[in-house]
């Protein structure tokens, strides 16, 4: 079993890496604006960059858990109503962080922006998308949690390692003009998923 579930780890690093441009696309919409907007050093915007991953990787684990449950699964999820959800979602949870972040002081609002990353990692990794979906395929046809969580383990890490280089910069644009500017950036891209869920609908 040991070897079994050190070949689907490293069949999901091999998806993850193929797809990982893909995935850094997908999600930088949602990220980057976040990194600008509320990064002021190295420790903030390594907080985020991890809570976001967190936020996929819990996304992923239960995608295992449900994969290992049965074909449902991919049903489900492979609807472009479905991600047209996530797509509107992600939208206004980023809409929501851009008023939120307009009075931070308030200590709601400030437990919902310091959560947010979180939030957006689990939706962002949720979305449907032909990487996400690819992944799962795989793992349906494992019937076994075990290879199943150690597949998407794999296509997590290979992922990760895409996403990563987005807070690379923003500890060096920390001015309050930057911050500025990434927080209207949150705007645009809560514009941009909006609209795209829309369009999916449509």
């Amino acid at each position: 079993m040991g070897g079994q579930i050190l070949l689907k780890l490293s069949e999901g690093l091999v998806l993850g890496v193929a797809t990982g441009p893909y995935c850094a696309a997908a999600c930088g919409p949602a990220l980057v604006p976040w990194l600008l907007g509320f990064s002021s050093g190295w420790a903030a915007s390594a907080r985020i960059l991890a809570l976001f991953l967190l936020g996929r990787l819990l996304a992923y684990a239960l995608f295992a858990v449900l994969a290992a449950g049965g074909a449902g699964v991919l049903e489900a999820f492979s609807g472009h109503r479905v991600s047209a959800l996530f797509s509107l979602l992600s939208g206004i949870y980023l809409l929501l962080s851009f008023f939120m972040a307009r009075k931070k002081e308030n200590c709601q609002a400030g437990r919902f922006l310091k959560s947010g990353p979180l939030a957006l990692g689990a939706i962002t990794g949720a979305a449907p998308c032909p990487p996400l979906l690819g992944a799962l395929i795989r793992a349906l046809g494992l019937k076994s949690l075990a290879l199943s969580l150690a597949l998407f383990t794999g296509f997590f890490a290979a992922t990760a390692l895409f996403i990563i280089p987005a807070a690379a910069a923003s500890p060096f644009l920390k001015s309050g003009r930057v911050q500025f500017i990434g927080r209207l950036c949150l705007a645009a891209a809560a514009g941009w998923f909006i609209l795209k869920g829309f369009g999916e609908l449509i």
